[in-house]
């Protein structure tokens, strides 16, 4: 396994990639009082990442798990069904707390997505990782227009590290690449 693949996939872990991408979001309408920049934030990453990752580590913890990189892929269907729900639960919160559209948007994609990722999962194992990153750098896109575009050679970049890792088929990368920006432009789209 190259250094680099495992490098490219921890950097951009599906995990690691809400607290970049909400922080941007949320940082990117002056308007906001910083102390509501900064809630709207750490609730994001607290449903986002914060309480799936704790989630994930109980699991491995209790070896109900092998690995926190969720590996085999029966056993990620209890991680992903807490994720839905973690997600659920914090675009409710961000909508009472009337965060910006976008942040609100994107969290309803993540739990939507990660529902069809689950139901996927429940067969074959689609890339999280390609659907993490694309996801994200759809709502980006939307927030910053197409200057952003150079920016999708990340997914391939993603991919293949899974890949060169034995995670994934090509086949799987590019599936979950497509779920990701596909299903995130229609819903941002409807959404706003």
């Amino acid at each position: 396994m190259s250094k680099n693949a495992r490098l490219v996939s921890e950097v951009f872990n599906p995990l690691i990639n809400p607290i970049v991408t909400f922080l941007v979001l949320a940082m990117d309408d002056p308007a906001q009082p910083t102390a509501k920049i900064f809630l709207n934030w750490a609730v994001a990453i607290a449903f986002a990442s914060g309480l799936i990752f704790l989630y994930i580590a109980y699991l491995k913890q209790k070896r109900v798990i092998e690995s926190t990189e969720l590996v085999i892929r029966e056993q990620r269907i209890s991680p992903l069904t807490f994720a839905v729900l973690s997600y659920a639960l914090g675009f409710g919160v961000l909508t009472l707390l009337n965060a910006p559209w976008l942040m609100r948007g994107l969290m309803f994609c993540y739990a939507t997505n990660t529902m069809v990722v689950l139901m996927i999962t429940r067969r074959w194992k689609i890339s999280i990782h390609t659907t993490g990153i694309a996801g994200p750098l759809v709502a980006l896109t939307y927030q910053f227009g197409w200057m952003l575009l150079p920016l999708y050679i990340l997914i391939p970049i993603v991919g293949l590290s899974r890949v060169k890792m034995h995670r994934h088929t090509p086949l799987q990368v590019v599936a979950g690449g497509i779920l990701g920006v596909a299903m995130t432009i229609v819903q941002l789209y409807y959404f706003r």
